[in-house]
């Protein structure tokens, strides 16, 4: 196709504009500038008669626009119809209907229809929505587009009533324009200008209850009241309530209708005062918590070994003593435990108790001989660190001059006996791991010293004293 020539429902070629970008509806006729088509209120829908598929729409007020598809023209050439090809109307949330075969096709935001033998087409469209609607007309390569016209909605179809503003906390010492608007359903704005009475059909007023509870109501007046308003001034020490009561009545005093009532109560303050006593408050225990965090840290941290020696294969208690910045036991404070060397922690970390103390253990194996080094840390602050060595039970016997020394390693919870010449002249259980130090005197002669150490240990030495 060359190009689609657009036409009324009388089948008038219609204009274009002075840009040349858009056909001009004719003024006069359903669908123009002055004659606006009526607005659809029935549900739109899609529906092929030839197939019988589906529920048949039943829309009122349509603008019609006819067509004829042609090859393009020049100077020389006056383009012609050709029959037998398609066009496409398309415009979102429009009804079309078109009849095809004989039988109407109704489809919505767009439709495809087959031309007649003299490249003619006729399509009805319908609204929901008031004001011009631009429909985009194609055929292969040509398109031509159109603005059909719809009235503004009826002034007994509202169904929705607003009350402005949508903020209900109110400013003292402002002035506040309570308004209220009405819409149909499919959004369209309402204008009922019947005048002020009761009974009036339909029927649209504002009522402002103020602060003294002293009632005006504003009604819809002579010409456009599709909105509502009026102003209330408060005075800078005013508090209290305002109540809004929208109502709007399609058939006025009848019963036929059920009136649309939006009531809305608005509260009037000092909302900067408000805001500023909220913020001091908010600070003041923002602060409040950052101090008690702040002592509640911990200032000191100590650890300590339960013993500085341990036995293989056993565990030994550290324990941690925190003292927060206020000077007291740091409680519920988590400690963070590292250890190097031999063995391994129970646990990493520990919570401090009401005294402020946090316990863990360090643990070697069998064979872990040597030093354990924990570390603690709490809130940032890291303790020195606490040394556990560990080792096997052990003895070692020496002399100097007449003077033997026995010394037992790693005893604690054992027995240590000493013998000379198979006689036992001391003997003790050990209360710690700490060396067992004793010395004891030979006479002349030779002599055999042993250390026995319960769980099967013994050293034994032979000594000539002179």
């Amino acid at each position: 196709a060359g190009e689609i020539v657009l036409k009324d429902s009388a089948s008038t070629d219609l204009a274009l504009n002075t840009a040349k970008t858009k056909y001009v509806y004719t003024a006069n006729v359903a669908g123009g500038a002055t004659t606006k088509a009526t607005l659809a209120t029935e549900d739109f829908g899609s529906y092929d008669a030839r197939g019988v598929v589906g529920t048949v729409p039943a829309p009122t007020g349509d603008a019609v626009l006819n067509g004829v598809v042609k090859s393009a023209s020049t100077s020389t050439y006056a383009g012609v119809a050709i029959p037998g090809t398609t066009v496409t109307l398309a415009s979102a949330g429009l009804q079309f209907k078109a009849s095809q075969g004989g039988a109407n096709v109704w489809t919505t935001d767009s439709i495809t229809v087959n031309v007649d033998a003299s490249g003619a087409f006729s399509v009805a469209i319908y609204s929901h929505v008031a004001g011009a609607r631009t429909v985009t007309v194609t055929s292969g390569a040509a398109t031509s587009v159109v603005d059909l016209n719809f009235a503004d909605a009826a002034t007994s179809a509202g169904t929705v009533v607003a009350v402005t503003p949508v903020v209900t906390d109110l400013q003292s010492g402002s002035g506040v324009t309570f308004g209220a608007t009405v819409v149909d359903k499919f959004g369209n704005p309402v204008a009922p200008a019947q005048g002020n009475a009761t009974g009036t059909s339909p029927y649209f007023s504002l009522k402002v209850t103020d602060l003294s509870g002293i009632a005006a109501t504003v009604y819809a007046g002579s010409t456009d009241a599709g909105s509502l308003s009026k102003v209330v001034n408060f005075g800078v020490n005013d508090k209290g309530t305002v109540t809004v009561v929208a109502t709007y009545d399609a058939d006025g005093s009848t019963t036929t209708k059920d009136a649309v009532v939006k009531t809305v109560t608005f509260t009037v303050s000092d909302l900067a005062k408000a805001a500023a006593d909220k913020a001091a408050a908010e600070k003041a225990a923002a602060d409040a918590k950052a101090a008690a965090e702040l002592a509640a840290k911990a200032k000191t941290v100590t650890v300590t070994a339960g013993s500085s020696t341990s036995q293989t294969g056993r565990a030994v208690d550290v324990s941690v003593k925190v003292v927060n910045n206020a000077g007291t036991a740091g409680a519920g404070r988590t400690v963070t435990f590292t250890s190097t060397g031999a063995g391994s922690l129970t646990a990493y970390t520990a919570v401090t108790d009401a005294n402020g103390v946090a316990t863990v253990k360090v643990l070697a194996g069998a064979a872990d001989n040597g030093d354990a080094v924990v570390v603690a840390s709490v809130d940032g602050v890291t303790a020195s660190s606490s040394t556990v060595t560990f080792g096997t039970t052990d003895a070692q016997i020496d002399i100097v001059n007449n003077r033997v020394t026995a010394v037992a390693s790693f005893s604690k919870g054992k027995t240590v006996a000493f013998y000379v010449d198979g006689i036992k002249v001391w003997s003790k259980l050990s209360a710690s791991d700490a060396d067992v130090v004793l010395n004891y005197n030979l006479k002349k002669g030779a002599h055999t010293v042993t250390v026995k150490i319960s769980g099967g240990y013994s050293a034994t030495e032979k000594f000539i004293v002179k």
